[in-house]
């Protein structure tokens, strides 16, 4: 090979170099974008559709296996059910007729989301009003400076309103009767005033479920 070509192929190279050079930054930009394109996509899918639960199918069992006259409400369909769950309030006094001995505090917990996109929460229990509104764990406790809001008529059942110092989410709560026991029934959430009304009623408005 003679010095010429081997300077011409020499010339060549650092041309391909300078080439991958310049095209590399860009190309590790479009890699970056895709990425960060393709993540955006994939987070933005968990606000498409709440979690579907069989909320009918929950309750019962709870009316059934917990003993406690639950409701099923009956929304309207652009509320939607994102979770359903049982829990044992470890402290919580019962509000049964006297006489039958020491029974645990339940409650059976139902979580919406409304139409405006807040969450809205509903327990039912068999505890008192005090260890309800104490397990919500809101910033609401009858332990501490209390505010009591007072009280709101949804459809003539009254509901007494609890609120914190700074009057953070709101605990609306009310007692129904029930076959052979009543029912503590407690709503909080971001939800207005409105949705507040909306779960109360079609809430109270049921009868009760089957229990053991």
């Amino acid at each position: 090979m003679s010095s010429k070509q081997r300077d011409e192929r020499l010339r060549l190279l650092r041309r391909r170099r300078r080439v991958i050079v310049s095209i590399a930054p860009l190309a590790l930009a479009c890699i970056v974008g895709a990425v960060f394109s393709g993540c955006s996509v994939q987070l933005g899918q968990h606000t498409s559709a709440p979690p579907s639960v069989d909320v009918a199918a929950a309750l019962r069992d709870d009316a059934a296996e917990l003993g406690i006259p639950l409701r099923l409400p009956q929304l309207p369909e652009d509320w939607h059910t994102t979770a359903a769950r049982r829990e044992t309030l470890r402290w919580g006094r019962t509000i049964g007729p006297p006489g039958r001995g020491f029974e645990p505090a339940v409650v059976s917990i139902i979580d919406y989301l409304a139409p405006g996109e807040m969450r809205m929460r509903l327990a039912q229990s068999n505890a008192d009003v005090r260890s309800l509104i104490d397990y919500l764990d809101t910033a609401v406790s009858l332990e501490t400076a209390l505010g009591r809001a007072g009280e709101r008529d949804v459809e003539g059942v009254t509901w007494e309103v609890y609120t914190g110092e700074a009057h953070e989410e709101p605990v609306w709560t009310t007692r129904l009767a029930g076959p052979s026991a009543p029912v503590q029934i407690a709503i909080t959430g971001a939800g207005d005033v409105d949705e507040y009304r909306t779960l109360a009623a079609a809430t109270q408005t049921q009868s009760p479920l089957p229990t053991r």
